[in-house]
């Protein structure tokens, strides 16, 4: 696979490399989950409106209404992202995502020409995921533990290690017999009383 498709449809993440490289398959990660979320909400509005837009362009219209702001402000992320780092002397925190998500909410709020609250909310949800994302990045933080998911692989869901016993009592030893079925020395050497 050529590097231009395999970073269009390949593994790269956008922390995979410091916030001061790889500046286009930054932007091709981003636009592209940018335009399959927002592709995704217009194919919403057109096809489930009480009266959808009759013809190509007026679908067009409605399609691009969805996905051109948050596209723009994807790229605007982006390119703030690799500029803050490269003013702040190839830093690698999370102040670049600081900085890339104030300016990118403000190119979203303008585009829409929203009330304030674009602004506040695009910069509270998409400054929270980005900044607890890079921190994870940075610090090694996982939601998952790669050795429990290759088990789980091998085992399944129902069994192997992570099978635990949820009943209310404990198995008997293996061993272990009723005092019904015991003779009289048996139970003289247990010392049960009958």
């Amino acid at each position: 696979m050529t590097g231009f498709m395999r970073n269009l449809f390949g593994p790269y993440q956008l922390y995979d490399t410091p916030d001061h490289e790889d500046l286009v398959p930054k932007l091709l990660f981003v636009e592209k989950w940018a335009i399959y979320g927002s592709g995704f909400l217009s194919l919403f509005e057109v096809l489930l409106t009480p009266k959808p837009p009759k013809g190509f362009f007026a679908k067009s219209r409605v399609v691009m209404k969805y996905v051109a702001p948050v596209a723009v402000a994807g790229g605007t992320f982006v390119g703030t992202l690799f500029a803050s780092a490269q003013l702040r002397g190839k830093k690698d925190d999370e102040w670049n995502s600081f900085n890339a998500t104030i300016t990118s909410g403000a190119m979203y709020h303008y585009l829409l020409k929203g009330s304030p609250y674009t602004f506040i909310t695009y910069f509270m949800y998409v400054g929270f995921v980005t900044n607890v994302w890079k921190q994870a990045k940075l610090n090694g933080w996982g939601f998952d533990d790669y050795e429990k998911q290759m088990e789980q692989r091998q085992y399944g869901f129902t069994s192997g290690p992570y099978l635990f016993d949820w009943s209310l009592s404990k198995e008997y030893p293996p061993k272990w017999v009723n005092a019904d079925d015991l003779t009289e020395e048996e139970r003289a050497k247990v010392k049960i009383a009958t």
